[in-house]
């Protein structure tokens, strides 16, 4: 049913496309200026080859300073279909890849095309009208149709891709919509760049336009510098991870599946994308302070003394100093610090209660202690995830925090099994 829906709901947008087109084609050929569209169609198509892929979840786009020019310039059906032609033929960066037209679906860019027609095209339709009774202006644009334009596209744009979002996830649109909180936070902060585009090539012409982009190339390329350097840090500090979990053949993966496991559990209580990353990023780092424990206490394989103990329980601030100084792992090494916590307050290595405590470290303590469990030790063998989630339940508002063993058993209630094994 899901992919269905996937396909009416993409046919629709793309076949809605094609009418409009078919009943405005005289409209559309009445081009003054072609100059002018073309230089326009390669704008957006330059715009989207300066995109980013920031991460896994979220791009960095210049795009829309592009297409709010073309929709406050131009008449609203030809704006409409000069960023359609410009996004069918768009060149962008996928997974370190460059895609274009040749090697990408074309029907996913007709879909694509077709909903930025639509967006532009509306909003066009709707400045046209606004602008004409504006009384406040900025040079010659109404300055609350300018503002009021932004969100109509904002809320057209959102609604038509995360509409198909919502449906390939088969969430509700109110779930999507929160879920991606962080995208809608994202667009009112760059789009004061779409007004600056408007006025420099309204003010200055194809000049003001070059001036422009000049700007945005560097900003594009320091950003590149800072994400590289970022994934530096990251591949450097799980390499160091992944030699720790490697020490022992008891605990080799673990780290990656209680990645898994915080991940699997953010998504179950709707964490939004960007905490997800952050999520998963503790995961993986969560071990790293186990790096100053000796091996001789580390693979102990008998029990361990009261001053041996003391040592083990100092790992995850020893872990929270490690990646402490690395500012996009601010919230991670918070998470780090926090995952042998108890929710009642009997934790280590500071006591916290559970209420004190950022719902993503309670996601990281039961991800940890379920892999634990669901694994052999040298002391014993694995628990069968049965035996695990018993556990749990039973430590429920005393180790654990009761919303988060709530939604492992709703996975497991869902999908029959929560087990997961990365190697």
């Amino acid at each position: 049913m899901g992919k269905k829906s996937v396909k009416i709901y993409t046919a629709i947008i793309i076949i809605a496309f094609f009418l409009v087109s078919a009943l405005n084609y005289k409209v559309l050929f009445k081009i003054d200026n072609y100059q002018e569209v073309i230089v326009f169609v390669l704008a957006v198509v330059f715009s989207e080859l300066l995109s980013i892929e920031a991460s896994n979840v979220s791009n960095i786009s210049f795009s829309f300073a592009v297409y709010f020019t073309i929709l406050i310039l131009f008449p609203p059906i030809q704006a409409g279909f000069t960023v359609a032609f410009g996004v069918f033929f768009a060149v962008y960066e996928e997974e370190k890849k460059y895609k274009h037209i040749l090697n990408s679906s074309i029907y996913k860019r007709l879909f694509n095309a077709a909903s930025y027609f639509f967006t532009v095209y509306l909003s066009s339709t709707y400045f046209n009208y606004a602008d004409s009774i504006d009384i406040l202006r900025l040079g010659r644009f109404g300055v609350i149709a300018l503002a009021t334009t932004i969100l109509l596209y904002l809320f057209i744009n959102s609604s038509i891709f995360m509409g198909l979002f919502a449906l390939l996830s088969q969430m509700s649109f109110k779930d999507m919509i929160l879920k991606n909180i962080w995208a809608l936070k994202s667009f009112f902060t760059l789009s004061p760049i779409g007004i600056m585009m408007l006025l420099f090539y309204t003010g200055y012409g194809w000049f003001g336009l070059l001036l422009f982009f000049g700007p945005l190339f560097l900003a594009r390329y320091s950003f590149k510098l800072y994400l590289n350097m970022k994934e530096v840090y990251v591949e450097t500090i799980t390499a160091l991870t992944n030699a720790i979990d490697a020490k022992d053949e008891y605990t080799n993966g673990h780290s990656k599946r209680v990645a898994e496991y915080a991940v699997m559990l953010g998504k179950q209580i709707k964490l939004s994308e960007p905490r997800l990353e952050t999520l998963k990023t503790a995961g993986l780092l969560h071990d790293v302070g186990k790096i100053g424990i000796s091996d001789g206490i580390l693979l102990k394989p008998g029990k361990l003394d009261d001053f041996e103990m003391n040592l083990i329980r100092n790992h995850p601030m020893i872990g929270a100093h490690i990646i402490d100084g690395i500012e996009f792992l601010d919230d991670a090494r918070l998470f780090v610090s926090q995952h042998h916590e108890r929710y009642d307050g009997k934790g280590y290595p500071n006591g916290i209660l559970g209420e004190e405590m950022p719902v993503e470290s309670l996601i990281l303590s039961v991800a940890d202690a379920f892999d634990a469990m669901t694994s052999d030790r040298s002391y014993r063998k694995a628990f069968s995830e049965e035996k695990a989630l018993e556990i749990l339940q039973e430590e429920k508002d005393k180790q654990f925090s009761a919303k988060i063993v709530d939604a492992m058993m709703e996975i497991k209630d869902t999908q029959g099994s929560v087990m997961i094994r990365v190697s």
